[in-house]
C-alpha cells in the first residue's frame, strides 16, 4: 500500500530520469557550457513565469547584469565582497517584503555567477553537488512519503517531514563521507545546507504565493525548484572547501 503511494507519480519519475540523463551526458561529453546555458535560460523562464520579472526590461537588465558582473566586475574584485553582497541581499529577502523581488533577483544572479565560475574551478565538484542534491531530494521524498510523521516546518514547506529530512541528511552525509572522500565536517555541513537551501527557496515561494517557480520540468517544477538544495551549498564549496 505504501509503495503505491510512493511510486504512483510516473511523470515525476520519468522527468527525473530525463534530467539526470542530461546532467550525466553533460558530464561525460564535457558539455559544461551547454548545461550552464540551459540552466540560465530555464532560470530566466522561471523568473518570467513566476512574475518576479516585473516587465520585459527586467529580463534585459538581468542578462546585462550577468554579463557585466561576471566578465567585467568579478575579475577585479575580492570574492569576499561578492559573498558579503550575496548574504546582505539574502537576509533582506528574508526580512523585507517590500522589495522582495529585487532582492531575490540579485541573490539568484550571484548564485548563477558563482555556479558558472565553480564549473571553471572544479567541474567535478559541481556534478557531485548536482547528483547528491538529486539523491538528497529523492530520499527525502521517498522516506517522507513512506514513513510520514510530523512536519518539520509546515508553515514554509507543508510536505517536508522529519522522517524524510533526517533520512536524506544521513544518506547524503554517508555518501559524501564514505564514497566521495569529503571529511566528516564538510559532509555534515553540506548535507545540512541542502536542507536549508530548500527551505530558503520554499520561504520565497510562500512570500510570493506560488507553489513552483514554473512547470518547465513538469512535476519537478522549475529549474529553481530543482536547484534549491544547492543554492547555499555552492557558496560553502566556493569559499570554504576550495
Amino acid at each position: 500500500m505504501k509503495e503505491n503511494l510512493v511510486f504512483n507519480n510516473n511523470t515525476r519519475i520519468v522527468y527525473g530520469f530525463y534530467i539526470l540523463s542530461i546532467v550525466f551526458l553533460s558530464f561525460i561529453f564535457n558539455l559544461d557550457y551547454f548545461l550552464c546555458a540551459l540552466i540560465f535560460s530555464l532560470i530566466i523562464y522561471d523568473l518570467y513565469v513566476s512574475k518576479i520579472f516585473l516587465n520585459s526590461y527586467f529580463i534585459l537588465s538581468f542578462i546585462l547584469s550577468f554579463i557585466i558582473t561576471n566578465y567585467l566586475i568579478l575579475p577585479l574584485v575580492n570574492y569576499n565582497i561578492i559573498l558579503f553582497i550575496f548574504f546582505s541581499f539574502f537576509l533582506l529577502s528574508l526580512i523585507q517584503s517590500k522589495y522582495l523581488k529585487i532582492y531575490f533577483l540579485i541573490v539568484v544572479l550571484i548564485f548563477f555567477i558563482l555556479f558558472l565560475n565553480l564549473f571553471q574551478l572544479d567541474r567535478n565538484i559541481v556534478y557531485i553537488l548536482i547528483f547528491c542534491s538529486f539523491i538528497n531530494d529523492t530520499s527525502a521524498y521517498f522516506f517522507g512519503k513512506y514513513f510520514k510523521g510530523p512536519k518539520i516546518i509546515p508553515i514554509i514547506s507543508p510536505n517536508k517531514t522529519w522522517s524524510g529530512t533526517i533520512s536524506s541528511f544521513l544518506i547524503t552525509a554517508i555518501l559524501l563521507y564514505y564514497f566521495l572522500n569529503f571529511d566528516f565536517v564538510h559532509s555534515s555541513i553540506i548535507s545540512s545546507l541542502f536542507f536549508f537551501g530548500d527551505i530558503y527557496l520554499s520561504s520565497i515561494k510562500r512570500k510570493l504565493n506560488i507553489k513552483d517557480f514554473s512547470h518547465a520540468l513538469k512535476d519537478h517544477g522549475g529549474i529553481l525548484d530543482r536547484l534549491d538544495s544547492i543554492f547555499l551549498t555552492i557558496f560553502y564549496i566556493y569559499f570554504i572547501v576550495l
